[in-house]
């Protein structure tokens, strides 16, 4: 019985659900069907309006030249540097020089200028971050600003040499100098307007040939460069000598023309004047030079410091007046006085082989030196006479 029960139960709840399950079918697919006809309607009417504004937008006129659908307006993004400008188109430079380019008629007006300096060829002419140009060595190139836009600005520079080295100089013959146009490497044509006066080779090096004028020319770029070369052949007599203390000797200069300057390169030594005469002051050895037309001539000079020591016989020695003796030291020197000072002189022992010894009838001895000077006589009555102005010493 309660089988039976139990199953009538279950068929009874099947019977109920069966229509609530229908009604939720059929619900779901009317609102699916709704959607699909609201959506077909809704691309409908979206799609006859954008028709429209097809439509519309064809028949009007374009908003400005140049202008595609999709790029915007370049107003809205102006530039904020110049994009471009103008340069110099020359400029010449001398060897060394230096100029600033300055850029002009910059677009768009009134806005920083920030370019990138460039030269094709740095060993002519180099530029710096600034646009200050450099002449380096002679010869062309070109000097660049170059815009962020990529547009560029060019300047042709031509670097020009400074000039010869030597534009005039004195030279002896057989002399050699080497002039040199400033700032050009390479390619200088030399020239001697006379090549019996003086020469020159493809590297700038002249030699004097014989007295006279001529003018070497150096030719670069199409412009000549002209020195003057005078050839001299002046000579100094002597190129060294040998001076003993207040002792002098003349120095002359012959060739040439105009002025000699004379100098001693060390006064304590010996002096020069005006004219050439050497005199020795204090032993030991310097340069006495002479300069004539730009050429110096020299000549060494020697004073020696005394003669070789002797020992002397006992005796006084005589100046001015017989009878007036002066201190002798007795062994090599012996003192004298002349005006003010007191002056030291060394003497020398007369041997046969420095001196001549001339004997007098009346007894005296005179001692002559190789130069036939008297340098000294020993009398008869047993004294010897010096004569100092001819004595080779130093004081």
């Amino acid at each position: 019985m309660k089988r039976i029960l139990a199953m009538v139960l279950a068929g009874i709840l099947v019977v109920s659900v069966i229509p609530a399950f229908a009604a939720a079918e059929v619900g779901s697919a009317t609102d699916k069907g709704s959607s699909r006809q609201l959506g077909t309607t809704a691309e409908g009417q979206g799609s006859q309006e954008n028709q429209g504004n097809r439509d519309d937008r064809s028949t009007e006129e374009p908003e400005g030249p140049g202008i595609s659908p999709g790029e915007g307006n370049p107003e809205e993004n102006p530039p904020t540097e110049a994009q471009s400008g103008e340069l110099p188109a020359a400029l010449n430079l001398k060897h060394k020089a230096k100029k600033k380019l300055v850029l002009a008629n910059t677009q768009p007006k009134g806005l920083p200028v920030n370019v990138t300096w460039a030269s094709d060829n740095a060993k002519v002419a180099a530029v710096d971050k600034n646009g200050l140009v450099t002449a380096k060595s002679a010869g062309k190139c070109t000097v660049s600003a170059v815009f962020p836009s990529g547009s560029r600005a060019a300047c042709k520079v031509t670097v020009e040499p400074k000039g010869l080295k030597y534009k005039k100089k004195t030279i002896r013959k057989n002399a050699r100098f080497t002039n040199v146009l400033v700032g050009a490497k390479a390619g200088v044509k030399w020239s001697s307007s006379n090549k019996k006066v003086a020469t020159v080779n493809g590297k700038g090096v002249v030699k004097g040939k014989k007295s006279g004028t001529c003018k070497v020319v150096a030719r670069f770029g199409g412009k000549k460069y002209a020195c003057k070369v005078t050839v001299v052949n002046p000579r100094l007599n002597k190129k060294k000598i040998t001076v003993y203390n207040s002792r002098s000797f003349r120095l002359k200069v012959t060739g040439g023309k105009g002025r000699i300057r004379w100098k001693s390169g060390n006064k304590k030594v010996a002096t020069v004047s005006k004219k050439g005469t050497v005199t020795g002051i204090k032993g030991g050895t310097c340069t006495v030079t002479a300069v004539r037309n730009g050429i110096a001539l020299k000549c060494r000079v020697t004073v020696p410091k005394h003669y070789k020591g002797y020992r002397i016989p006992d005796f006084g020695a005589l100046y001015g007046k017989r009878g007036k003796f002066l201190k002798a030291d007795g062994v090599t020197s012996v003192q004298y006085k002349a005006g003010k000072k007191t002056y030291q002189k060394y003497l020398t022992a007369l041997k046969k082989k420095n001196f001549t010894f001339v004997e007098k009838s009346s007894g005296t001895l005179v001692y002559m030196n190789s130069a036939g000077e008297m340098v000294g006589a020993a009398y008869a009555q047993g004294y010897v006479g010096l004569a100092f102005g001819n004595i080779k010493d130093i004081g």
